[in-house]
């Protein structure tokens, strides 16, 4: 399916058509809708996966405009009004956990449910940062080094090249991704996400900006955690998360892309009892 914005095309892939529960999924940074292959049929709703701006087979955000997650939000609320939906539920994994998690604090009376796999809330900087952060960003965005994607002399290249980057994930979840995710150009193959995902954001929210966010949702909010996922990496979100009671938490065995690499049965399970 796709939907035409004012300024790019989104694309999207569908499960469940005309289920009751209507569930818009956000896939993570440099994935895309087949993050969500294995768990969105099990699901019981009406699913759609959005390919998100810059990925899959979407299309880019024009000449230097970046990839602030906020700018992921009103792209989501456009898409629900296209499908003709007043409210739903929100899946985000990783960087789409983070968009969700804005999203819902933004239009709290849009958001029923919100599920969290993974993933839920960047990395908050100190306001004195603000300048440094801004600078950062213009630089690289300017810089004639900026990053192209790199070419692989085969498609098999490219999806090994996948399995080792910065969430290692397995081969299947690779190939996977690589469907929508690998073009043929010139003599090789190119994962076709813009580069400049790969960029640093332009201003970073801080920890007040976050909590507000967070405390403005009326959803419902469920976090699924892998044990070999963001709590590694990310040592101090448990202790924050004692702030916010209205989290319910979960955990599963798996690394970061768990729900599509073994524990998609024991997530549906979790999201249907939690919706219904």
């Amino acid at each position: 399916q796709e939907f035409e914005l004012e300024h790019l095309t989104l694309c999207a892939r569908v499960w469940g058509e005309g289920k009751k529960q209507k569930v818009i999924a956000l896939h993570g940074w440099l994935d895309n809708c087949a993050s969500f292959n294995l768990l969105a049929p099990l699901m019981d709703a009406h699913v759609v996966a959005l390919d998100m701006a810059g990925h899959g087979l979407s299309g880019h955000r024009r000449d230097m405009a970046p990839y602030n997650i906020w700018e992921d939000v009103v792209e989501i609320f456009a898409v629900a009004n296209q499908l003709g939906w007043d409210s739903f539920t929100l899946v985000g994994h990783s960087r789409g956990a983070m968009v969700a998690v804005i999203a819902a604090g933004t239009c709290p009376e849009r958001v029923e449910h919100l599920i969290l796999l993974d993933g839920i809330w960047p990395e908050p900087k100190a306001d004195a940062d603000a300048p440094t952060q801004m600078a950062h960003s213009v630089r690289t965005m300017l810089s004639p080094n900026r990053k192209k994607p790199t070419l692989y002399a085969t498609r098999n290249k490219a999806i090994q090249a996948r399995m080792r980057s910065f969430w290692p994930i397995n081969l299947h979840s690779a190939t996977a991704l690589a469907e929508r995710g690998v073009i043929a150009q010139g003599e090789g193959y190119i994962w076709r996400a813009d580069p400049k995902l790969q960029l640093p954001s332009a201003v970073k929210l801080s920890h007040g900006q976050l909590a507000a966010f967070v405390h403005h949702i009326n959803a419902k909010i469920l976090l699924v955690l892998a044990d070999d996922g963001v709590v590694v990496k990310m040592p101090n979100l448990l202790p924050e998360l004692d702030q916010y009671p209205k989290i319910e938490v979960a955990r599963l065995p798996g690394k970061h892309h768990f729900h599509l690499e073994g524990q998609e049965q024991p997530i549906a399970r979790l999201i249907k009892s939690f919706i219904q």
